[in-house]
């Protein structure tokens, strides 16, 4: 199997679809084993979204009435500094 092609990689229990596939299946099988393997477990947001689905998030964060990003950076620039 190329590492390039979308593909199915199994751990054991974890079965994990490439559609990444520029990052290449064995950088996303370590990534998301790794993080359900740790205490606290995480998978990137990346992982949970195609790319219409990316573009309509991007769509969703512009609205007046998503806040939390502008929030955020309202925050960081404030603090930071």
């Amino acid at each position: 199997m190329s590492y390039l092609e979308p593909g199915i990689i199994e751990d054991k229990r974890i079965t994990i679809t490439n559609n990444l596939t520029d990052l290449g299946i064995d950088n996303v099988r370590k990534e998301i084993i790794t993080g359900l393997k740790s205490k606290q477990k995480y998978i990137s947001s990346k992982f949970f979204y195609d790319k219409k689905g990316s573009e309509l998030f991007e769509d969703i964060t512009r609205l007046t009435e998503y806040y939390p990003t502008r929030t955020e950076k309202k925050i960081l620039r404030e603090i930071a500094p």
